[in-house]
């Protein structure tokens, strides 16, 4: 290898440092399952990132097959397992048809032109051209993919390193193509300016990749985290810390001027005997199935939720009474017409429902809310003593 004296050879150096560093550490995320298929496409691609740098920095020691198309090819396939590791994360299509034909065009043009003895510079112009494809759309289907779960600049912060690094290629390629400096060929006894800053270049955007993936990683960590601090693990509706700020948002809208809400407090009828004669399996089985029931039933600004045990509560906004009354027999009449399926026979299921609708904004929010769930608690307990699966509704105070 060229001496370390070399500005160029010791950036190299210092990539495969970098490569080696990632691809380490995206093994060790895939073991400790930490998005395990995306971190062993990305632990794959600094591996043969790592690879192909390697070549480069022998390339004026070893054939120019290797040093020149294998070093490409390797470079070009380390970014596509990186572009389909990005696409596993963001749940998007793989496109492995469209990445394979990126794959042989750029490797395969390559040899072409290496077998024929073309410049060396249509040999980076065609696999630059390549890897560029590869990674800008692999940026483009990214941020596209995680709006929706981090937000418009979310998604595009993390994308934004992978684009990029893909315009750095895109340069190259274009350099190539016009006889620019920034297209010619690494060569580990150059110290060109041009060449200098585009390994600067894939130096600091290596860096940023990899940042922007553990980003996205640790970011669907928090969003998992987030979500399992507001929800019942069971059923997967809203629990009583997410109800509670839901309350409050609509206590305020209502003070505000806004129109009133009302709240149904739900029990599920004899469920110890269900526990009891069918076991505790069951009893889980009957909670998801009452849930999925009051989903379907819910509308999309409804707010459903368990609040524990076999307690339901479902937050009707902008509903007057008969709304509220509408939605408490649909629901109750629903859940008979489904029983539960368990193993050769079916359980039958019912609700005891209490309604109550919010009053007028008289007094603070917090005791406002207090009162609200207190009388809708109340016509719970009525609706029970008159014999169970049935509505009772409360009258506000």
């Amino acid at each position: 290898m060229a001496s370390l004296d070399t500005p160029l050879t010791a950036l190299l150096a210092a990539m495969l440092l970098q490569q080696a560093f990632f691809a380490l550490m995206w093994l060790g995320g895939a073991w400790l399952r930490l998005a395990r298929r995306p971190a062993l496409h990305w632990g794959a691609a600094m591996v043969l990132l790592g690879c192909g740098m390697a070549l480069i920095g022998v390339r004026d020691q070893v054939d120019p097959w290797l040093g020149r198309w294998l070093a490409n090819a390797l470079n070009l396939t380390g970014f596509v397992f990186a572009a389909r590791g990005a696409a596993l994360f963001t749940r998007a299509p793989t496109r492995d048809l469209e990445n394979g034909t990126a794959l042989l065009l750029g490797a395969g043009s390559s040899a072409a032109a290496l077998a024929l003895g073309a410049d060396p510079r249509w040999i980076t112009l065609l696999a630059s051209g390549a890897m560029a494809w590869v990674v800008l759309r692999a940026a483009w289907l990214a941020a596209h993919a995680l709006r929706s779960e981090f937000g418009p600049a979310g998604a595009w912060l993390c994308a934004a390193p992978l684009a990029g690094i893909g315009l750095i290629t895109a340069a190259r390629a274009a350099g190539g193509a016009l006889g620019s400096p920034l297209g010619a060929p690494l060569d580990p006894q150059a110290a060109g300016a041009a060449q200098t800053g585009v390994m600067l270049g894939f130096i600091a955007m290596t860096l940023l990749v990899n940042g922007g993936f553990c980003g996205m990683v640790l970011l669907r960590m928090m969003g998992r985290l987030r979500h399992l601090s507001m929800h019942d693990a069971l059923t997967g509706l809203p629990n009583r810390r997410s109800l509670l700020a839901a309350l409050a948002d609509e206590q305020n809208r209502l003070a505000r001027g806004g129109p009133r809400f009302a709240l149904l407090s739900m029990d599920v009828d004899h469920f110890k005997r269900v526990n009891d004669q069918h076991g505790h399996a069951a009893g889980d089985a009957a909670l998801a199935h009452i849930a999925e029931v009051l989903r379907s039933v819910a509308r999309v600004s409804d707010r459903p939720a368990r609040i524990g045990g076999e307690e339901f509560v479902l937050l009707l906004p902008a509903t007057d009474a008969e709304g509220a009354r509408r939605v408490a027999e649909r629901l109750r009449q629903a859940l008979r017409e489904r029983p539960l399926p368990w193993g050769d026979t079916t359980l039958p299921l019912s609700l005891s429902i209490g309604v109550a609708l919010a009053g007028p904004p008289q007094q603070p929010a917090e005791p406002a809310l207090a009162a609200l769930w207190k009388r809708a608690d109340t016509a719970l307990y009525a609706a029970k003593a008159q014999g169970r699966d049935r509505v009772v509704f409360s009258e506000p105070a």
